[in-house]
């Protein structure tokens, strides 16, 4: 399947076609919504929480992605905003007063419809890669009757489509941060201003933890080091996104109460 983190970039397209036709908070949440169980699976890695029908979409993934959407607003955006470098939080500025509350009510129809959209594309992406890699191995066995060539082929019908389609993702989140002004430069203010220094090193020590808690509980599967990493990596990012903003927004709040 492609990357978790750059399957908002396929929504680039459609916000090309028609930007204000539909939610980009719905289509961001929406497209890594179907893989929140590396949230929740913390043992058998090959095991799916969510069996992807129209009752797990429409009763567990849709409900994640919507709460997700609405936490982020009201808890993560503006902690976000607060650690970002002067020139950053310029351009983002205008999205600070943004009620999301307000805005859910007056557009339910928009932000339901964007994250269903998102998490249809996120499946059908993910079965557009899913080959059947024993049977590309099994044909090269038979083929060039050679055992390392069939295992060559295994590997490169497991990773391959994956890989491209994760590159592809990629290029199209960056364009789509392109387009909204987002620069290199930004990526080294990011990394030199101390507010947002202190906040990403905070996010990866989470993510680490929580990676490694996640490889522990696991094991590193044989024959899938990278996979059972890349899970791993992969499900301390996502906690780590609605953990490491949680734990900053506290601290303000308390520290704001005990100065009143």
């Amino acid at each position: 399947m492609p990357y978790t983190f750059v399957h908002p970039g396929f929504i680039y397209p459609l916000k090309r076609w028609k930007p204000h036709l539909f939610s980009t908070t719905g289509w961001v949440f929406g497209s890594i919504a179907p893989d929140y169980a590396f949230l929740l699976r913390l043992t058998n890695p090959r095991f799916h929480l969510f069996q992807y029908d129209w009752k797990t979409i429409l009763f567990l993934i849709f409900p994640m992605a919507l709460l997700s959407a609405v936490y982020f607003h009201v808890v993560i955006r503006n902690i976000l905003m607060d650690a970002a470098p002067p020139r950053l939080q310029a351009q983002l500025n205008h999205y600070r007063s943004f009620n999301f509350l307000s805005h859910l009510r007056k557009n339910w129809f928009s932000v339901s419809s964007s994250i269903l959209m998102a998490i249809l594309l996120h499946l059908l992406l993910d079965l557009t890669v899913h080959f059947d890699a024993y049977t590309f191995q099994h044909i090269a066995w038979v083929f060039y009757m050679n055992y390392v060539v069939g295992i060559m082929y295994y590997y490169l019908a497991m990773y391959i489509p994956a890989i491209t389609l994760s590159i592809a993702g990629a290029y199209f989140l960056y364009r789509w941060l392109f387009d909204e002004g987002f620069r290199i430069r930004n990526i080294t203010e990011l990394l030199t201003y101390h507010s947002s220094r202190k906040l990403l090193t905070s996010f990866l020590v989470v993510a680490a933890i929580f990676g490694s808690i996640k490889i522990l509980l696991t094991g590193i599967e044989s024959g899938f080091a990278i996979d059972t990493l890349a899970i791993g990596g992969t499900n301390g990012m996502l906690i780590s996104f609605f953990i490491t903003p949680t734990l900053f927004y506290l601290r303000n709040y308390f520290r704001n109460n005990g100065q009143q």
